[in-house]
């Protein structure tokens, strides 16, 4: 579906090599892009189990299962999406659309709870 001001141009992901000027450039935007989506990344599931069974459990149970996996890992990626009202992504002045992705350098495979499957 067209939407009235929505703009096609291939999208670049931005990855910070310096948080702070990041963070600068994503506040001189929100104004213009009050829209934000987000997704973060962790190493897996910690303790896993099989979907059967996963689906045998009530909501809360399962909650508690995704909870407790996410309180037991790290996380190691998260990832910004803004547009405006009409689905824009910033552009920067360039022919371009912008998406952010931060990933996080204190994740150790050696000594962290991990999935081994999920990292490779």
């Amino acid at each position: 579906m067209w939407v009235m001001g929505f703009e096609e141009k291939p999208i670049r992901v931005r990855e910070a090599d310096n948080l702070d000027d990041e963070f600068s450039l994503i506040g001189s935007i929100l104004g213009h892009y009050p829209v934000i989506a987000f997704d973060t990344e962790f190493p897996g599931h910690i303790f896993p189990m099989e979907y059967h069974r996963l689906c045998q459990l009530s909501p809360w149970n399962r909650y508690d299962h995704l909870k407790r996996n996410v309180d037991e890992s790290k996380l190691i990626q998260v990832g910004f999406t803004f547009s405006d009202i009409y689905g824009n992504l910033p552009d920067l002045g360039t022919p371009f659309s912008y998406i952010w992705q931060f990933n996080f350098s204190d994740f150790d495979p050696d000594s962290d709870p991990h999935s081994p499957p999920s990292l490779a």
